[in-house]
């Protein structure tokens, strides 16, 4: 294969931390594929894929990489089949540490389980248990407020009072849900719930000068780009029309007016103080009117567009700096407290939230991931250091989906020897906490790949070989123009896309942007009908071929536009197919099967074991259930359904328990095919879905 330059270096760089910026389309796997291969195959200090340590995002990503692996160590074997090496690869490559981060979490919590104080076996719980006892939890903390039954260490003063400000902030919303969504906030946050202390601190702290804040750093930084923009287009305005004696006599003077202020803005914006800015953004600029010109010089909208502009930005910055200090002050005080409070709140959570989950022998995910980091991370870092010996070169694909926690833990079992590999404008888990800044943060301090220096470096991954060059060239437009150049996530001459395809293809098919204002779903997809006719009957492709509808495919905003565009399609006689549609495991007879085999696989997990009870092969009730599961509330349901049935001798419990008993032993002995028959036979579960 002919690598790029900026390939060829991702694949040979050595001997320091590397930051691969790889956009869309640049060929990423195959270049992370093959530094594999090269790193275990090399004939100078070659290293064993058993001491490379290979984290993906997903499942699927882990065993394709796995795949793409093998099947080159299986293509060079073939062409060298002296080569030991090649050989003795192949033969470790099932024990290789290629898995998904959580994976990597639970090996090592097997192994430090004791320093952490844990017991031996833990499960990782399923959503479904988890939500349980946290809902449980959660009730039983805000019940304690309200009883003013909390500990003194966690006791806040009028909690009613405290708990009645969200209704004001969110209402509508119920409690539960707003103290779970600030303690799911700060999940992937190192200090944890110790944010909430911190932020008390920092607001008691701004009370007395608001002017050191980050808030106020941040705006003066933030409208400083702005109006340095504006000012910028002025220039521009000026340079364009010098020559234009109408522009110069009737425009040009409340251009530099506008200039002017726009100066004494910036110059201030520098500073000036919180109580100086305050005065100034509340005072509406006073700008003069141009002299009237005849028709409609170029000039005249432009430069109406750019005092529009600063008179927006200006009446924005008097909004954000609407209150005086005095009740900034006061804004502060109020903040601090609940801030406090919410520290409280969620820390006597946290604690009986977690000894619930140890007490069921389970743990989630956000678990594993606080486990590690205290392993990883904290204490005298011997644990970190045994890690960190097992492994030669750490590879992290999707870096740009990490958040801090997980790059502290990457961090601390690394040798300068990092691998990350991501492209931070494709960065869609910021719901779950993914922190994109922390991939831009090593792009901006690593130094552009050179091969003389062995400091830590990014290299870019550009060439796109997957779309045609208008393509290439409208993404690159929207894309400057939605970053921009000094944004958090910039778009520079390194993120463009460079056209990369060698085979010869069409350059003469422009990309058509079609607005539709005030239009609705199916105006949208009427359009896109007629076009598709339209491609059907005259498009071609680059071989010469007809184009067919499996050429075609239509990328919506959400699950219901697809609905709506597929009834259009269907109505102009266009055959699709909707991908958006549920799963087929989402049906409710795959549902119930699922459910029912996951109890034969493990009846500790109590989500699984209630929906096989519940469901109408085995016919329990929510009554029946209830009384099963009062009978021991702190143990899994499977518990207490055998004490239950040893206890009251109550029959069809016994009967569900020999039943589940004998598929267990089944399933265990026989061939998964005929245990599948096996299965349906024995509950009849055809005979009810």
């Amino acid at each position: 294969m002919n690598w790029t330059k900026a390939q060829s270096d991702a694949i040979n760089i050595s001997r320091r931390d590397v930051l691969v910026a790889a956009a869309a389309g640049s060929g990423k796997t195959s270049t992370l594929t093959e530094r594999v291969i090269s790193v275990i195959c090399r004939d100078k200090d070659p290293v064993d894929i058993s001491r490379l340590l290979i984290v993906t995002f997903t499942e699927k990503a882990a065993e394709e990489l796995k795949i793409k692996i093998r099947k080159k160590l299986q293509e060079k074997a073939q062409k060298e089949p002296s080569n030991n090496r090649v050989r003795r690869q192949l033969s470790l490559l099932p024990t290789a540490s290629i898995s998904t981060i959580h994976s990597f979490y639970i090996r090592i919590l097997r192994e430090g389980f004791s320093e952490l104080g844990l017991p031996p076996r833990l499960r990782v719980a399923d959503e479904g248990s988890v939500e349980m006892i946290r809902r449980r939890v959660m009730n039983d903390v805000i019940d304690a407020y309200y009883n003013d039954a909390a500990e003194d260490e966690y006791r806040i003063e009028n909690a009613d009072e405290f708990f009645d400000t969200f209704e004001h902030i969110r209402p509508g919303e119920k409690l539960y849900d707003t103290l779970c969504e600030l303690y799911d906030t700060v999940a992937s946050y190192p200090e944890f719930i110790d944010f909430y202390k911190n932020c008390e601190e920092k607001y008691k702290e701004y009370a007395n000068d608001f002017g050191k804040s980050e808030h106020f750093r941040y705006f003066k930084a933030s409208a400083k780009k702005r109006f340095a923009n504006i000012l910028s287009g002025f220039d521009q305005l000026e340079a364009d029309f010098a020559d234009d004696e109408e522009f110069q006599n009737k425009y040009r003077p409340v251009a530099l007016y506008c200039e002017d202020l726009i100066k004494q803005t910036l110059s201030l914006l520098d500073a000036a103080d919180y109580k100086t800015l305050y005065e100034f953004f509340g005072k509406s600029p006073d700008i003069p009117r141009n002299k009237p010109v005849k028709g409609e010089p170029a000039f005249k909208d432009a430069q109406n567009a750019l005092r529009d502009a600063f008179k927006t930005e200006f009446g924005k910055a008097g909004k954000l700096l609407s209150f005086n200090e005095e009740d900034v002050k006061k804004i502060c005080l109020q903040t601090s407290y609940l801030c406090g409070c919410i520290y409280k709140v969620l820390s006597k959570f946290e604690k009986e939230f977690s000894a619930e989950k140890l007490s069921a022998g389970m743990v989630d995910f956000t678990d594993m991931e606080r486990y590690a980091h205290r392993l990883l991370c904290r204490g005298n870092g011997e644990f970190a250091n045994k890690i960190k010996n097992r492994y030669d070169e750490i590879y992290v694909d999707e870096y740009q989906d990490v958040n801090r926690i997980q790059d502290a833990i990457f961090a601390s079992v690394s040798k300068n020897n990092r691998f990350m590999v991501g492209d931070v404008k494709q960065s869609i888990y910021s719901f779950r906490g993914s922190d994109p800044t922390v991939f831009s943060e090593y792009r901006d301090r690593f130094s552009p790949f050179d091969s003389g220096k062995a400091a830590p470096s990014v290299i870019f991954l550009s060439e796109n070989f997957r779309c045609g060059k208008p393509i290439i060239d409208f993404t690159n437009e929207v894309f400057g123009h939605v970053f921009g150049q000094g944004g958090a996530i910039p778009y520079t001459k390194d993120d463009e896309l460079v056209f990369g395809k060698t085979a010869q293809v069409r350059e003469d098919v422009p990309v058509k942007l079609a607005v539709f204002p005030g239009g609705n779903i199916e105006d949208e997809a009427e359009y896109a009908a007629k076009e598709i006719k339209y491609l059907l009957k005259n498009g071609k492709k680059d071989d010469g071929t007809k184009i067919t509808l499996s050429d075609i495919a239509v990328i919506c905003e959400k699950g219901k536009v697809c609905k709506a565009v597929e009834k259009v399609f269907s109505e102009r006689g266009l055959d699709c197919v909707n991908t958006s549609d549920k799963s087929f495991f989402d049906a409710p007879e795959v549902l119930l099967v699922i459910s029912l085999l996951s109890a034969i696989d493990n009846p500790m997990t109590d989500v699984a074991l209630a929906a096989a009870m519940k469901s109408p092969v085995f016919g329990f009730t929510l009554d029946e259930l209830a009384k099963i599961r009062l009978h021991k509330q702190n143990e899994p349901l499977y518990t207490a359904l055998c004490s239950f049935a040893e206890d009251t001798g109550d029959e069809k419990c016994a009967a569900f328990i020999r039943k589940l008993s004998y598929l267990r032993y089944r399933s265990r002995t026989m061939q998964t095919d005929k245990f599948i028959r096996l299965f349906y036979r024995q509950t009849s579960v055809l005979s009810v879905i």
